[in-house]
């Protein structure tokens, strides 16, 4: 008969480690790490709020200036398309022009495109139908080559004044050149009244300047 060993069982001493695996990072390394997050988390949303309100900021400034900037082109190009743009009275503008010299009729003058050019002749036709309309004695006289006034620039209107007399600021002329230069000017056309010395005595004298 065989004999039988009993089984015998060996205990082993716990060690440090028993219980579970250490964890990583430690408790504090965590903490550290949680609130440095927070922190970043809500720098980077401040700083995205900052950014948010500048960038439209910014853009409406950047807007503003734009429109300005378009503004001030649409305004130069008015300026240049009357610039470069041909004189012209419309038949309204010039019944208007005849009612407000009707009173000063019976000047006597002539009307000269100075520089002549194909604008200023047919701009100097355009003016005297007004003027005759309104009672104005004026004659078209052939244009010069060149300028024969070089400032003012526009219409210039010159009344005779005799040079060994006072100026005569209250003459009939005088009114009429003026008055017609503030219509023209109120009409969009550039216009100056000027006493000239080389005149005839009680006459006006209309030049189409440049414009």
């Amino acid at each position: 008969m065989v004999a039988m060993h009993e089984s015998t069982t060996t205990n082993i001493a716990p060690t440090g480690n028993q219980g579970g695996m250490r964890m990583w990072p430690s408790l504090e390394t965590a903490s550290r790490i949680y609130d440095g997050a927070n922190i970043t988390l809500v720098l980077a949303l401040a700083f995205g709020v900052v950014a948010t309100i500048l960038i439209v900021w910014m853009g409406n400034v950047k807007e503003e200036y734009l429109r300005e900037r378009i503004a001030s082109l649409d305004l130069a190009r008015v300026k240049l398309e009357v610039r470069i743009a041909d004189r012209k009275l419309t038949q309204v503008q010039q019944n208007e022009l005849t009612r407000r010299l009707t009173d000063l009729k019976e000047q006597h003058g002539t009307v000269i495109a100075s520089p002549s050019t194909p604008e200023s002749e047919w701009f100097a036709r355009i003016l005297t139908a007004p003027l005759v309309a309104a009672g104005w004695k004026m004659e078209i006289l052939p244009g010069t080559p060149t300028a024969t006034v070089l400032q003012p620039t526009g219409v210039v209107i010159q009344y005779a004044i005799d040079p060994e007399l006072p100026l005569r600021e209250g003459s009939k002329e005088a009114e009429a050149a003026e008055r017609l230069a503030i219509a023209l000017n109120e009409l969009g056309i550039d216009a100056t009244a000027v006493p000239g010395l080389m005149k005839p005595p009680q006459t006006i004298e209309i030049v189409i300047s440049a414009k």
